[in-house]
């Protein structure tokens, strides 16, 4: 078959990294050759210089494959015959519209006022929720004072009453309430710990040399916004996505007035 006896003749001259002969034939199958610089086209300047040798010649070997069965497709005929010519032909539109849209985005320029001023307009869209507790709690200097306060509450002493009976907090008379703990504040190790559990549930924990019985009697839902440094990519990405929209729209509002647009299916 012909298309065997194209990639038996077709060549591969081995890619140098450090060429810059923009037009040094690197691959040929039958009278179709495919220069450096076409081949740094399939990447583009920026990439080009990321992808490795053994990428590159994957491409090459991809080209030199694909340029062959093409030639056969030619020979056979089929490229002239529905319904592979339309396919050919919308292929070819396809690529010349990424080409111009190409165009038009690389002039795209984002400061960073703008961006972040696109992160102040959008900022509740990236607010994160969490979960607020009301805590109570019983300090205790010892562990042998510990193991007495766990058993009491196991057999059924009322929680308030045991943080007046042994906690060691200024507040003890008044039932040990602490106020809300949250995962943004400096109580943030009674928070990890609460958080876990079921309301009115305790544990107990280390806490500055001594020990700590809590609790959470109530908790409320809070959010908060993640900061703009954390988000800077992302918004980049998003902002250059509404703006290839935006120009995409432009166009086709300037292509219906520039060419005759009519559709009737």
């Amino acid at each position: 078959m012909k298309y065997y006896l194209l990639l038996i003749i077709a060549f591969l001259i081995v890619l140098s990294g450090c060429s810059n002969k923009e037009n040094e034939v690197i691959a040929k199958v039958g009278n179709e050759e495919l220069t450096l610089s076409q081949l740094k086209s399939f990447y583009g300047d920026e990439q080009w210089n990321s992808v490795s040798t053994v990428d590159k010649r994957k491409s090459v070997k991809e080209w030199m494959e694909m340029t062959a069965f093409a030639k056969y497709a030619d020979e056979l005929g089929i490229s002239k015959k529905e319904p592979l010519k339309s396919r050919i032909e919308l292929a070819e539109k396809k690529v010349k519209t990424n080409a111009v849209l190409a165009l038009e985005i690389n002039r795209i320029k984002i400061s960073e006022d703008e961006l972040f001023n696109y992160y102040k307009v959008h900022q509740g869209e990236y607010n994160t929720s969490f979960k607020e507790f009301k805590i109570q709690r019983i300090l205790i200097p010892d562990q042998e004072t510990l193991d007495i306060v766990k058993t009491n509450l196991k057999n059924g002493l009322d929680f308030t009453q045991a943080v007046k009976d042994h906690s060691t907090e200024n507040n003890a008379s008044k039932g040990g309430y602490f106020g809300w703990v949250s995962k943004k504040d400096k109580n943030r190790s009674m928070y990890d710990v609460v958080k876990d559990l079921k309301k009115y549930q305790y544990t107990s924990i280390p806490y500055k040399g001594k020990y700590c019985v809590l609790r959470y009697y109530q908790s409320r839902d809070s959010k908060e916004s993640i900061r703009y440094e954390e988000l800077k990519d992302e918004l980049r990405k998003k902002l250059m996505k509404e703006k290839r929209k935006n120009i995409y729209n432009i166009l086709q509002r300037e292509f219906r007035n520039r060419y005759d647009i009519s559709l009737s299916f």
